[in-house]
């Protein structure tokens, strides 16, 4: 499905090509500039790379309400809202274009999110109905505002930032700010690329993964930064060049922390044929030690269970019947042994087509919710990957519909 801001300059391009009219230099760097701003990128042969987009880098992890009732998820360009029985499915905002991505829920349930309908992508933050909206947005030449996360307290947003300076250079940043937009701390990242913030239990430390999805021709970075601006580089790797496959990408999961917020979990593949490690580091010591060996590669998206027991991520497989990636949910213990695979369990295998697959705990640790937003379904279900119930779902016509919590049939 394409952006609603390219589908402009995409009829635009068609009918000059079509006509054979020369194009000034001049237009491709305003379109360049264009592209960047509302989430793609031009190519090195000129050709707009729509993967490098807002849409492949949000969290569409399914948020769960502080008494787990409710979930907040994103689903193509839109952000939905529905109860936990399948009812009661709005979308946020109510009115507007679509463009919206990577909700976040704060312990009030206001909603903080990406927009990305006008030239410079706005954090917005809104009330639970998707009214009292806030905006704010970046600085300088243009700047590109990632993947929100509520603080635990709700009184900051963790984002990371990708500026464009004078020369059309890049440049990252982790950025808190407080629930008033008021600048809190900042860092630069030790690589230019997008990252995704993890806030600690407490609320003292944020966790950004840099270039998570993939770390070719950039390093792998992680970073863990205080309210203060102070950060230690946890992780800063490049792909195993000297490997026997050097043109394959590294993998960096997100981060995960233990209850006590002394240890962060994160998985980590320096090529994409060698396996992941799940590694564990001491906060305190700054060591870090693996824990189990994955045959499953890569790995994505990693979670603490509310208890501290059990980590649970989204691991790609190999190439399905259908052409795309097969994507499956696993559950390890946080020592590294007892892992489980959800995928057989957990729904169809259609649900596990592409990497687009995320999964969240609910507060109590009692049921997990996943979402695939290339088939349009979300689920919850046991953590023995049992009674999956469907909540959204999309229809015939495409439209996503409440699900009722209906069983998946087997």
């Amino acid at each position: 499905m394409t952006h609603p801001n390219y589908k402009p300059i995409m009829w635009a391009l068609a009918a000059i090509f079509a006509l054979g009219v020369t194009i000034p230099a001049g237009y491709f760097l305003f379109l360049r500039i264009y592209m960047d701003s509302v989430g793609g990128a031009l190519g090195e042969d000129g050709l707009i790379d729509y993967a490098a987009g807002a849409s492949l880098y949000a969290n569409r992890a399914p948020q769960w309400g502080a008494d787990g009732q409710t979930i907040v998820v994103n689903l193509d360009y839109r952000i939905y809202h529905v109860d936990t029985d399948g009812t009661n499915l709005t979308h946020i905002p109510v009115e507007g274009q679509d463009g919206q991505f990577s909700p976040s829920l704060s312990a009030d349930g206001r909603i903080a999110y990406m927009d990305d309908t006008t030239i410079h992508q706005r954090l917005i933050t809104a009330s639970p109905n998707g009214g009292a909206k806030q905006y704010f947005t970046g600085l300088g030449i243009l700047k590109t505002n990632g993947i929100p996360a509520w603080s635990p307290d709700g009184h900051h947003i963790a984002f990371a930032s990708i500026i464009k300076n004078e020369n059309l250079g890049y440049s990252a940043q982790a950025t808190i700010i407080d629930d008033n937009g008021a600048l809190v701390a900042t860092h630069d990242s030790p690589i230019h690329s997008k990252g995704w913030p993890v806030w600690s239990n407490r609320g003292e430390q944020v966790a950004f993964t840099w270039a998570y999805l993939g770390c070719a021709p950039v390093n792998c970075a992680i970073t863990v930064s205080d309210l203060n601006g102070a950060y230690h580089t946890i992780v800063n790797t490049a792909p195993e060049s000297d490997g026997p496959h050097p043109e394959a990408k590294a993998t960096l999961s997100s981060v995960a922390w233990s209850p006590d917020d002394r240890t962060i979990y994160y998985a980590l593949q320096k090529d994409a044929h060698l396996p992941t490690i799940l590694y564990a580091t001491d906060l305190t010591t700054m060591e870090s030690r693996p824990i189990a060996e994955i045959s499953r590669t890569p790995v994505f998206d990693l979670r603490t269970s509310p208890d501290g027991s059990t980590l649970m991520f989204v691991a790609r497989e190999t190439p399905d019947a259908f052409g795309g990636e097969a994507v499956g949910i696993y559950l390890i213990s946080t020592d590294g042994a007892d892992l489980r695979d959800l995928t057989e369990k957990s729904v169809t295998q259609m649900l596990y087509h592409d990497n687009d697959v995320q999964a969240s705990w609910s507060p109590d640790g009692k049921r997990i919710a996943v979402v695939n937003n290339q088939t349009g379904i979300l689920i919850t279900m046991a953590p023995d990957g049992s009674d999956r119930r469907i909540l959204i779902r999309r229809d015939a016509d495409g439209n996503f519909v409440p699900g009722y919590a209906q069983l998946v049939q087997p």
